[in-house]
């Protein structure tokens, strides 16, 4: 992977005025894997704004790939778990070491599905349980009473922390 200049402090915030500009930068940053790149022209990407692309980093452990969203916002999206970011320099360095992490096993996702569907996702690095994570549940923005998370537990859960090296974690 090539490297990047890491001589600008926190604090650089110079805008990034149309993101999907740095398309090459991350094929570039990320060549020893394959890439998709998608536009608002390929089925599932109409979403994006008008130049926005979506940079798909495909696993080759067979996994769970990496997106990268270059559009009004920049987005990253690995295993279940997303984040945004704003279109700052030093916002866009953060993605890519985030990216880095993720490739590199220093950071998973913790992810809690229901019946198969989505209940809530987490980007880790270090093992957590599922009452570990369901205990944050009490000091979110809407925090959850004893009794939710107790209901929450009792529920069929299915709890995986999933990995960039884990093959077949889909």
């Amino acid at each position: 992977m090539d490297t990047i200049d890491h001589s600008k402090t926190p604090g650089y915030y110079e805008e990034i005025p149309y993101p999907y500009k740095k398309k090459d930068e991350l094929l570039r940053i990320f060549s020893d894997f394959t890439i998709e790149v998608h536009t608002t022209a390929d089925p599932d990407f109409e979403f994006q704004d008008e130049n926005g692309v979506a940079l798909i980093i495909k696993n080759p452990y067979g996994g769970y790939d990496i997106e990268i969203e270059l559009d009004a916002e920049i987005s990253l999206f690995f295993a279940g778990w997303h984040t945004h970011y704003f279109t700052y320099e030093y916002d866009y360095r953060q993605m890519i070491e985030t990216a880095r992490d993720i490739i590199n096993g220093i950071q998973f996702v913790a992810f809690l599905s229901r019946n198969g569907e989505w209940y809530g996702s987490s980007l880790e690095d270090s093992p957590i349980t599922l009452d570990e994570f369901l205990n944050r549940w009490k000091k979110g923005p809407l925090p959850y009473t004893d009794e939710q998370i107790a209901e929450i537990k009792n529920a069929d859960l299915d709890f995986q922390l999933r990995y960039w090296h884990q093959e077949g974690s889909k």
